[in-house]
């Protein structure tokens, strides 16, 4: 499976190489806010993002109108994948529901889908944290920090 957000009638271009995968698409159609960022098992880290021009009729299905930077933006050592990947483990991902809702108490206005796909032990997730899920923020800000620390 190389795309498990297809099955949602969104095409993400989640590489077949990637063993972590995360897409911020916006809630809101602003397609210049997509971002999206893979990581390699050998720890390379690649960035994808939208410029112009853009076709605004094939952004609903495929938000991404470019491919991946060729060069990485980063390097992770194996040691901080691994227990980057077991962290996400743990939070139960692998368990977690294909789709994460706000919480009933929570209001949300804008922002992003969060895709996150994780390949692990011969598994794959795909999960789709909705503005202000659980989840949702901790994970980006782990990964942020964790790339964040390892770029040159």
């Amino acid at each position: 499976m190389t795309d498990c957000s297809r099955g949602a009638g969104v095409d993400l271009g989640v590489p077949a190489a990637a063993v972590f995968f995360l897409a911020e698409v916006s809630v809101e159609g602003e397609p210049m806010a997509n971002r999206r960022w893979f990581i390699k098992a050998t720890g390379a880290v690649h960035f994808g993002e939208n410029k112009p021009p853009l076709d605004f009729a094939k952004l609903t299905k495929a938000p991404f109108n470019r491919p991946f930077g060729r060069r990485s933006i980063a390097t992770i050592p194996p040691q901080e994948l691994s227990g980057f990947l077991a962290w996400i483990d743990a939070q139960g991902v692998f368990d977690h529901p294909a789709e994460s809702e706000v919480p009933p108490d929570v209001t949300v206005h804008g922002g992003v889908d969060r895709w996150v796909v994780v390949r692990r032990g011969g598994r794959t997730s795909c999960v789709r944290l909705r503005p202000g899920a659980p989840l949702s923020e901790t994970l980006k800000q782990r990964f942020g920090a964790l790339v964040t620390a390892h770029m040159p």
